[in-house]
């Protein structure tokens, strides 16, 4: 009678395995993905299904009656800019690999409309770009002209929201990396240079929900007179924008700007933690409300030459205005650049400007101090700084002052890459293998088979015993 029983339960469990392989196989969300998966290759023959321009790609799904959670994939090859318009949503754009597709941008290309800032345009919503690189020479025409945008006027950005992620956007000395003014955007793992602003937001009608994080981690971003830049100022807010994981770095003559701004209260808080900092200004303005600067920048980031920190508000009082504060650790003085003139008609500055501002940088570097405070000449006669002059006044680092030594930075927790000072691209960290899909079929198809195996066996030990 055991026998029996052990050949009963040995049935009963191949059954189970190989009825649960089947179902799996059945269902298998791979099936999906493909059905919903269009191919885009440069080199394709003329009779080929697949499309030779990613814009052709994305034409064919927006005369779809079903414009959702579709993926181009991308093909190794060189390709144009493209748009991707209002009704398309949940789009996957991803390339083969991120040095081997090249989408090339702002080279003297026509404007297709007033909505057209002359790159990648996105005006869908949850929109994804994914391993490829961006070269946006460059062109300064528009004034909102990006390898990169969301901009959208018409629609005020609404509804438009876009993730950038393992990419490589490249620019010579053009006006915007990365261009936002819509509900959403996040930019991870990516490696940016050659702008004058690498990531821009602009969200005069936009806020970040409470509750909600949109992120800016893990990129590395060289070479860009501003690294991350811009306002929120529309909406009930609250949530939090988080800088983390980066690698920034600016050169002695220019310092590379981090600086987020609320124009109305309660539209974001900023978490700047966790990056590797060198010639870097970091600053917040109109971030002072209880729990809106949510980690200590000099203390939550790894900071080397050059690097320091401004708190301001606009517009200011006699109390507070701009306060500049460099590291507690190392030795340094403040310097007036030259690169700001605090006394120009636009700035709106009273007579005696230039004066005063001496004035306080002597005091504050005869006494040592690393804290500078400057407002006004009295309660009449406020003076613009830094939210107006961003490179009016640096913190200098003494030449033998010892910094701290590049070590590797972990990125953010899921991001899959390593940040290391100075190296342009992300290591990928290998992942674990999925267990869904064609690999988990897999593994239920070997359990069915050990189990057969397991039956065969006791069928074998049954027979000789009989």
């Amino acid at each position: 009678m055991k026998r029996w029983s052990f050949l009963i339960v040995a049935f009963l469990l191949v059954l189970s395995v190989i009825t649960a392989a089947l179902a799996e196989g059945e269902g298998d969300p791979g099936d999906a993905d493909a059905a919903k998966t269009v191919i885009v290759n440069a080199g394709a023959a003329e009779e080929s299904a697949e499309f030779k321009t990613i814009q052709a790609a994305i034409d064919s799904i927006a005369g779809k009656e079903d414009k959702t959670g579709w993926i181009i994939s991308v093909k190794n090859g060189e390709y144009d800019r493209f748009t991707v318009p209002k009704g398309i949503s949940a789009l996957t754009i991803q390339g083969e690999s991120r040095d081997g597709v090249v989408v090339k941008t702002l080279m003297n290309t026509e404007r297709a409309s007033q909505w057209d800032n002359g790159g990648i345009n996105i005006h869908g919503s949850n929109v994804t770009l994914k391993t490829m690189t961006v070269l946006a020479g460059s062109s300064t025409v528009a004034w909102a002209d990006a390898a990169i945008s969301t901009h959208h006027g018409a629609s005020g950005g609404k509804g438009v929201s876009l993730t950038v992620e393992g990419c490589t956007v490249t620019g010579e000395n053009a006006k915007y990396g990365i261009f936002w003014d819509c509900d959403r955007v996040e930019v991870m793992s990516c490696a940016i240079s050659g702008f004058s602003n690498a990531i821009e937001y602009m969200c005069d009608n936009f806020s970040i929900p409470a509750g909600e994080t949109y992120k800016m981690t893990g990129n590395t971003i060289m070479g860009c007179g501003f690294a991350i830049h811009g306002y929120m100022g529309g909406g009930e807010g609250g949530g939090v924008l988080e800088i983390s994981g980066n690698t920034v770095s600016g050169t002695d003559a220019l310092r590379t700007k981090v600086i987020v701004q609320q124009n109305a209260a309660n539209t974001l808080k900023a978490d700047i933690k966790n990056n590797r900092f060198e010639n870097v200004v970091i600053g917040l303005v109109n971030l002072r409300g209880e729990g809106e600067t949510v980690s200590e920048p000099l203390e939550a980031n790894t900071l080397g030459k050059n690097c320091f920190y401004v708190e301001a508000i606009e517009p200011g009082t006699i109390d507070f205005y701009s306060t500049y504060r460099a590291p507690q650790s190392g030795n340094g003085h403040w310097e007036l650049t030259g690169i700001d003139d605090f006394e120009v008609d636009w700035g709106k500055n009273p007579d005696g400007t230039k004066a005063y501002i001496e004035d306080v940088v002597a005091k504050a570097n005869a006494a040592g101090s690393k804290t500078l405070s400057l407002t006004g000449i009295d309660e009449n006669n406020l003076i613009k700084t830094f939210t107006w002059f961003k490179d009016g006044i640096y913190w200098v680092t003494d030449p033998d002052e010892p910094m701290p030594t590049p070590e590797p930075t972990p990125g953010p927790t899921g991001s899959g890459s390593t940040i290391i000072a100075g190296t342009p691209t992300p290591a990928p960290i290998p992942l674990d293998p999925p267990t869904t899909g064609d690999e988990g079929g897999f593994g239920l198809y070997l359990a069915a088979a050990a189990g057969a195996a397991l039956l065969m066996l006791a069928l074998v030990s049954r027979k000789k015993e009989g």
